[in-house]
């Protein structure tokens, strides 16, 4: 059942190529401010048309072409220029190894990267020792005998032509069916699989989010995430409404600010982690000029009420959070900002939910057995939609596992209200089995993290000969806090049933966690395993 507004299919845009949003643009107005140069809609349609004509010159036919790299406007461009010459762009994640990156692109059959000439300089040694031959392609200058310039490779193929604004479906073959792009998924479970996403699925999931967050008609855009996640689909969402994006190479915490301010960003979009690391800084917020903003979204992951407290105080703007993952293209949910205030107000049950669907998708909560159950009962998250990835690559039997008849099944555990707003309880392989009863490990990390001094925390199951798994806390906490094992332990067990209640809880510096903030729980078993000497731990009998 669809909860949310509904609205004519008529209103969806009608197929087309990741490009068009941008030469859909006006000509002269800004597409981005980026750290590599600001380009107008005009100089990036003409940009991405030279890049398309040199990947037909240069790659064969349907062959995926990697990208490596920070943001930037020149990986902007790969974006959309890769996918409009009939290629899917591989996005890498920059913060991998080299031999994980040359492990995705043999998995793939991507031979040539674009990408930023530091990394591209650490790819080229581990291809060259293992005999696979790769042509480099690094934006900016590189005197690195590994790679080739990005303006040679794009000024050889253009060479005394005039460059193009049209569309490419014509002459490079692509159609909206095609896949765009391949997001390895974020792997947080162990080894990651690569989703196929279509020009049509990013689009349908882009037009959604307007639908649910509607762009403003003078929104400037600020994205801090990286553009190797499918986050990077919140660009096509600004850009389908002609809007530029302002774009951080990284997340740093004065840059943001800073960039806040310079080009009057009014909208954001930001990880829960983000959000608290600029609450670290109280004294920094007040002075800065922050009025431009109307709106911040956060995704990820969900958000301690305390926190989101204290954000809407210091930042004096809305709030909205999104719920998607890298199969659906994006976001499928929204918890917009009436809903927030209402939450803070006189519903607090709502800051427990993502949300409602999108319009242009339908969900339901499903059984082990794939029987919808009714409201009210905890189950799996199904999804049906055109934003639904098409497949994994060149894996049928993961493809076949995840999608049935049509439906995505999430792997999220969630339980619907009677009004449609969905509560999301765990991940499936999160939930932690102890002396035979489940315990979801969001609910206890909620509890931790509604203590004072705790400034991240995630919970997972480690092996145990008697419990069969231990429920185990492990915390990062603000500078200067005075929190012990012991004070946490008495705080659960005053919100927690005892086989609940942490067995173990293990002070971390940090937790590990991939380049959208979330915490990649398959490494902190790991760590949990076999402790790190820089931490220090409480074991806890019960």
């Amino acid at each position: 059942m669809c909860y949310a507004t509904s609205i004519m299919m008529e209103s969806v845009p009608a197929p087309m190529l990741l490009g068009d949003l941008v030469r859909r643009g006006a000509p002269d107005s800004p597409a981005w401010f980026a750290p590599d140069g600001d380009r107008t809609f005009g100089e990036a349609s003409r940009n991405i048309a030279a890049l398309g004509r040199a990947l037909r010159s240069a790659v064969s036919n349907a062959t995926p072409v990697a990208v490596l790299g920070e943001n930037s406007g020149r990986y902007i461009e790969c974006l959309y220029g890769i996918p409009d010459a009939q290629h899917a762009a591989l996005l890498l994640n920059y913060r991998h190894h080299p031999t994980e990156w040359l492990a995705m692109l043999e998995r793939t059959g991507a031979n040539v990267v674009f990408g930023d000439a530091e990394l591209l300089h650490r790819l080229g040694p581990v291809a060259s020792k293992a005999g696979v031959v790769l042509r480099l392609i690094a934006f900016g200058e590189s005197t690195s005998a590994w790679t080739e310039q990005y303006d040679d490779f794009i000024a050889a193929a253009n060479e005394g032509g005039t460059i193009a604004t049209t569309p490419l479906d014509s002459t490079g073959g692509s159609l909206p069916t095609d896949t765009a792009w391949l997001v390895p998924t974020s792997g947080t479970t162990g080894t990651p699989k690569i989703a196929k996403l279509t020009h049509r699925s990013l689009q349908v999931a882009a037009f959604g989010c307007h639908l649910a967050r509607p762009v403003r008609d003078d929104d400037v855009y600020l994205f801090a995430f990286a553009l190797c996640h499918v986050a990077a689909y919140n660009i096509l969402v600004y850009h389908q409404r002609g809007r530029p994006i302002a774009l951080l190479r990284r997340f740093e915490p004065m840059a943001l600010l800073d960039i806040i301010e310079s080009r009057r960003c009014s909208a954001a979009s930001l990880a829960p982690t983000m959000i608290a690391t600029l609450m670290e800084m109280p004294d920094v917020l007040k002075s800065r000029d922050l009025a431009s903003l109307h709106t911040i979204g956060y995704g990820s992951s969900g958000i301690a009420e305390p926190l989101l407290r204290r954000a809407i105080h210091a930042f004096g703007c809305d709030f909205s959070q999104g719920y998607g993952m890298t199969e659906l293209s994006g976001n499928v949910a929204f918890l917009n900002a009436v809903d927030h205030q209402r939450g803070l107000a006189d519903a607090p049950h709502l800051l427990a939910t993502a949300g409602l669907h999108t319009p242009l998708v339908e969900w339901r909560i499903i059984d082990d057995e794939g029987r919808e159950v009714p409201n009210g009962t905890v189950g799996e998250i199904a999804v049906r939609g055109e934003q639904l990835m098409s497949g994994y690559l060149n894996d049928e039997q993961a493809t076949a596992l995840a999608i049935i008849d049509g439906w995505l099944h999430t792997g999220d555990l969630g339980e619907l209200s009677d009004d449609g707003y969905l509560r999301v309880v765990d991940r499936k392989k999160d939930v932690i089995i102890t002396g035979g009863e489940n315990v979801a490990s969001r609910e206890v990390e909620a509890v931790l993290y509604d203590y004072d001094g705790v400034r991240a925390v995630a919970v997972v199951g480690i092996p145990d000969e008697r419990w069969g798994e231990r429920v185990t806390a492990a915390i990062v906490l603000d500078p200067n806090a005075s929190v012990s094992a012991d004070m946490l332990i008495a705080h659960c067990r005053t919100r927690l049933a005892g086989y609940k209640v942490p067995r173990r809880i293990q002070f971390l510096s940090e937790l590990p966690m991939n380049t959208t903030g979330k915490v990649e729980k398959h490494r902190l078993r790991d760590l949990l395993a076999t402790p790190p000497s820089f931490a220090t731990e409480r074991e806890i009998q019960l």
